[in-house]
């Protein structure tokens, strides 16, 4: 999830009962919200369902587990219809019904559910990282946090110095083994910024976290990075130098070890791909065989397909240009289904946001567009007034849910769609 792209361009989603799709397409089931959006828009009402900054369902799909700004929620889940039950939540401040965590942190942006569906990790404030034991039933336990290691001087003691200075991005590996975080130091006199990746090998008896190894510092650009399923490669973004880093994992101890990197000039030691000037987001699809970058080419949003060749190496595939002649103007948030065969993003069309889905045909990688969903009449979009203020989406639980509102008041609704 890249958070600065969803910050930059704040908009959102909302609930209604649908009209019966045609085949292949979104499916609205239902929806969920806070109990004064509830009042307005017929949806069932349920605590915690708006203003939601990432969300994540258990592997068994019983459970979901939901962020906003010093708030993290957990569901129960019903399998079938994909609705979430209120369960329990934690609060950075005191605030009923949660229990009060002060260690929390405030902007919770990022949430990492484990496969095993033992631990839970969510990143906060930019500046703490805390981790949560779950119960058979899903419920959440507080265990352990850690935080910057910027100017710390034990103004959290119940909290551990971290291997970090700016939390920034959470990702982990299919078998749970590993957990990736994006890291930002900064200086105060220059403000000079450099962002890198670290690799944490998780101890699943406790579930606590140990830095095993980090990429290479990136400079002033650093931009967000993709795991393929089993956390073995990892593809690091810097937008300013418009580089690609390719890395391995090296087990046991899950160090990161640089095998390439991607330029769109003849910078050596990089291979040069012109096509990935000024690319803004990477996505590796299910399988790992392709890397998609999200560029502009012709002046609309385009990617580009990489091929990975042998221990995850990349090499240019093809340019491609789904939205020609569309008034979408942004893309951003791409999320592969499970099965490979569906990308799904955020996307902005005069200076409203919608979700958009495109169709992927897995052995070649290429993408084509399929649909779209808008709160106003776009082309080629299917309307859906009450998506108005959308501001982010998930995939879990074989379904996609949207969320809309702030995620300050945790005003808004959750809707929840069938592919």
């Amino acid at each position: 999830m890249t958070i600065a792209w969803l910050a930059a361009m704040a908009v959102a989603l909302a609930c209604a009962p649908a009209a019966v799709a045609a085949p292949g397409k979104l499916t609205l089931l239902g929806c969920q919200s806070s109990a004064a959006e509830a009042a307005l828009n017929g949806c069932a009402t349920l605590e915690g369902a708006g203003g939601l900054n990432a969300m994540a369902v258990s592997a068994d799909g019983l459970s979901a587990y939901a962020t906003r700004r010093g708030r993290l929620t957990g569901f129960a889940r019903d399998p079938n219809s994909g609705a979430l039950t209120f369960r329990d939540c934690v609060s950075s401040t005191v605030a009923s019904p949660c229990d009060h965590v002060p260690l929390l942190g405030g902007d919770l942006s990022e949430l990492v559910v484990t496969r095993d569906g033992r631990d839970l990790y969510v990143a906060g404030s930019g500046h703490t990282l805390n981790g949560f034991r779950l119960d058979a039933g899903g419920a959440l336990t507080h265990s352990w946090c850690e935080y910057s290691a910027y100017g710390a001087e034990g103004d959290l003691p119940d909290c551990a110095v971290g291997d970090f200075d700016e939390t920034l991005q959470l990702a982990a590996s299919e078998d749970g083994l590993s957990v990736f975080m994006a890291d930002r130091i900064c200086t105060d006199n220059t403000g000079d910024c450099a962002f890198g990746v670290i690799a944490y090998l998780r101890n699943v008896e406790t579930g606590r976290l140990l830095a095993a190894g980090r990429t290479r510092w990136t400079m002033n650009g650093g931009g967000p990075f993709a795991i393929d399923r089993g956390g073995q490669t990892l593809y690091q973004l810097d937008r300013r130098s418009d580089r690609i880093s390719v890395h391995n994992s090296v087990k046991p101890t899950w160090g990161m070890r640089p095998i390439q990197c991607l330029s769109p000039d003849r910078t050596r030691p990089c291979d040069r791909i012109r096509a990935i000037a000024k690319a803004s987001e990477l996505a590796v699809a299910p399988g790992g065989r392709h890397v998609l970058a999200v560029i502009r080419a012709g002046g609309e949003p385009s990617f580009v397909l990489m091929r990975r060749g042998a221990g995850g190496r990349l090499r240019l595939g093809r340019v491609i240009r789904p939205l020609r002649r569309s008034p979408i103007d942004a893309i951003g948030s791409l999320r592969f289904s499970e099965d490979g065969r569906s990308l799904y993003a955020l996307a902005r069309a005069n200076k409203t946001m919608l979700l958009v889905r495109f169709r992927v045909r897995r052995k070649s990688g290429t993408v084509a567009f399929a649909e779209c969903i808008s709160p106003a009449r776009l082309r080629k979009c299917s309307v859906e007034p009450r998506l108005d203020g959308l501001r982010s989406f998930f995939l879990g639980g074989g379904l996609v849910y949207a969320s809309t509102g702030s995620d300050e008041s945790g005003s808004g609704t959750l809707m929840r769609f069938r592919p």
